[in-house]
């Protein structure tokens, strides 16, 4: 029974683990979410607002520049 217990234990330690691993490499090479803060992209944006920022484009951008 106390086998069974350590078990899923360690497996919920491994489950949690690797979902933070994903979070952080999407969190930082796929997008971000980033909060307006003033007023400069007004009527666009207000302040306070929320935009998803993709990355991927930028990451192909630098391996571009880089070969030239």
């Amino acid at each position: 029974m106390e086998g069974k217990y350590k078990k899923e234990i360690k497996e919920w330690i491994y489950s949690l683990v690797i979902a933070a691993i994903l979070a952080f490499t999407i969190k930082a090479f796929i997008f971000d979410i980033i909060q307006v803060s003033g007023i400069s992209m007004v009527p666009t944006l207000h302040n306070n607002d929320r935009v998803i920022v993709e990355k991927i484009s930028m990451l192909r951008k630098k391996s571009i520049e880089e070969k030239l």
